[in-house]
């Protein structure tokens, strides 16, 4: 089964995902890229690996996409009324938790919300 994946988009029309995606490194995109498409073939079968975990314990539907060895992070939404994987920011992983980056996610989800 494949799974709906968008990018949140703001009013303004910009969206964080893509422009955060699109600023990194060839192999950091390609990494990406391949994460998004295992997240649309897989959905939440991939929960509580490395590819997928819970972003925190506040929001039951807030994940992160992670990419273990390049080291970057995407948060996640899962609307589940639409069976559907919301991307909302991106960041580079520097240390174990990073609030500032987890804060903005929960900004953008409420936005989206």
């Amino acid at each position: 089964m494949l799974y709906k994946v968008d990018y949140f988009t703001r009013p303004n029309g910009r969206s964080p995902v893509v422009e955060w995606r699109d600023e990194q490194q060839r192999d950091i995109k390609a990494d990406i890229n391949a994460k998004v498409m295992k997240l649309a073939q897989n959905g939440l079968i991939l929960l509580n690996t490395k590819v997928l975990d819970n972003i925190s314990g506040i929001d039951d539907d807030l994940y992160e996409l992670r990419g273990v060895t390049l080291k970057w992070r995407i948060a996640v939404y899962f609307d589940r009324s639409i069976s559907t994987f919301v991307l909302l920011c991106g960041w580079r992983k520097q240390q174990r938790v990073q609030e500032r980056d987890i804060e903005r996610a929960h900004r953008f989800l409420h936005e989206y919300l």
